[in-house]
């Protein structure tokens, strides 16, 4: 359903756009925000504000993927998401061949696609021939509070060395837990996913699932960006400030 929140004209787009921000912005961001459903703010802000082509939001308690144009859903996927259930940025840690049981989590909030290190779609390194595309909060940014061009999270197809992850997708409607935080595709469905998005610079938004937890987009220098709330206080101010470091260099 189409919330009519204002009528805009060329003048508006031109007025709200990212780059010429004003004190206008203030009642753009206020009005989304007020929308209850997280799914109605980000299509309301990416019809109006945004206007990608195509984006795509992920539904954790529901396993779901669903690539939108302007309102409508264009593609569909089953997924597979984080073991440990919860927002938090993604913690695990890697030793001698394993990650941790801890901070297996696929975080919440706006995302943007990024090709695996700047190489090919389909990297053929990773995964032993399973095929990647790297998500950063923003282009260049890691974690988000870590500046070097790596990621916390990616969407790829079901690695070949966890084969009982295809089982898990039998289950339908419900949270599938199977990764360290990456978001899984079936082999055929990553493909199909690619086709209908840019692989650098294609808005991912995953919604939260913590009870009580909402996206609310922000006003930053030049951006506009949905941010999530953190457990951490601490972690969630390092959060935002790392993105207004970043929009000052954009």
């Amino acid at each position: 359903m189409k919330l009519n929140l204002f009528e805009p004209t060329a003048k508006d787009f031109k007025l709200f756009s990212p780059q010429n921000l004003s004190a206008a912005d203030e009642k753009i961001v206020a009005e989304i925000n007020r929308i209850e459903s997280d799914i109605e703010k980000i299509l309301e802000y990416e019809n109006l504000l945004a206007k990608q082509k195509n984006f795509m939001i992920i539904d954790k308690a529901k396993s779901k993927a669903d690539i939108y144009k302007g309102r409508d859903i264009i593609a569909d996927f089953e997924v597979g998401i984080g073991e440990t259930k919860g927002d938090e940025l993604n913690s695990a840690t890697y030793h001698d061949g394993f990650f941790s049981k801890e901070g297996r989590t696929t975080p919440s909030g706006q995302f943007t696609t990024t090709v695996a290190y700047e190489e090919d779609i389909f990297n053929r390194e990773d995964y032993k021939n399973g095929k990647c595309i790297n998500l950063l909060l923003l282009k260049g940014v890691q974690h988000p509070v870590d500046f070097r061009c790596n990621t916390t999270i990616g969407l790829h197809q079901i690695p070949q060395t966890h084969p009982e992850r295809i089982e898990m997708f039998a289950q339908k409607g419900s949270r599938r837990g199977m990764s360290t935080g990456c978001v899984n595709f079936m082999p055929e469905d990553f493909y199909r996913m690619a086709e209908n998005i840019t692989p650098t610079g294609t808005h991912v938004y995953i919604l939260p699932e913590d009870e009580g937890n909402k996206l609310e987009l922000v006003r930053l220098p030049k951006k506009f960006w949905f941010k999530t709330k953190y457990a951490d206080s601490e972690k969630e101010n390092d959060v935002i400030l790392a993105m207004k470091k970043f929009f000052k260099l954009t």
